[in-house]
């Protein structure tokens, strides 16, 4: 059984893997994106990136008992990356 699960998470990192290849690949053939489009793609992935946290591994932490370690390295989080948002502008 646990090697199904190993297997299973094998492949679904593999076609992520492949298919983040796939993306680079077609930005590397373009060479030049218009502002507008880059923006509206970088804002894309951080809305698919906050809709996995706050859909799926949120919820997993509280329902195994993990509450308050949870919220304080999501609080963590944010402040570092807002802490490098600044230094690196």
């Amino acid at each position: 059984m646990s090697s199904n699960i190993i297997l299973s998470g094998f492949l679904a990192s593999l076609v992520a893997g492949l298919c983040t290849g796939l993306g680079a690949a077609g930005v590397f053939a373009i060479r030049q994106l218009s502002t507008k489009l880059e923006d509206g793609l970088l804002n894309f992935a951080a809305g698919a990136m906050l809709f996995i946290i706050v859909g799926e591994i949120i919820p997993e932490t509280h329902k195994r008992g993990f509450h308050d370690f949870s919220a304080l390295t999501l609080i963590f989080g944010f402040v570092f990356m807002m802490y490098l948002d600044t230094i690196f502008g």
